[in-house]
């Protein structure tokens, strides 16, 4: 029997690039539709600061190319101020 669930379920960037990595292909790009309320934007300044500095620590310590990149994707401004990811990928 067919049933509307009525919501997909969320899947992280990090997710995502687990199972596409296991295909082969890589980000490109990383972007969002649609930006949070703005009335927030003094917090979600200081989370993406917070947010820069890990990833930039996670990916210093990481000699894996591809994991740095997926770092330096994931960590863009749009990417994290945005209500949804939009992703694209290539082989």
């Amino acid at each position: 029997q067919l049933m509307d669930r009525g919501h997909i379920s969320p899947v992280s960037f990090f997710q995502l690039s687990y199972l596409f990595g296991e295909y082969d292909f890589k980000p490109k790009t990383i972007t969002g539709d649609k930006i949070k309320k703005k009335i927030l934007i003094p917090v979600y300044l200081i989370l993406f600061f917070i947010s820069k500095l890990n990833g930039w620590l996670r990916g210093r310590k990481s000699n894996n190319i591809e994991i740095q990149q997926i770092y330096k994707l994931s960590n863009k401004l749009r990417a994290q101020a945005s209500r949804s990811l939009v992703t694209l990928w290539a082989k």
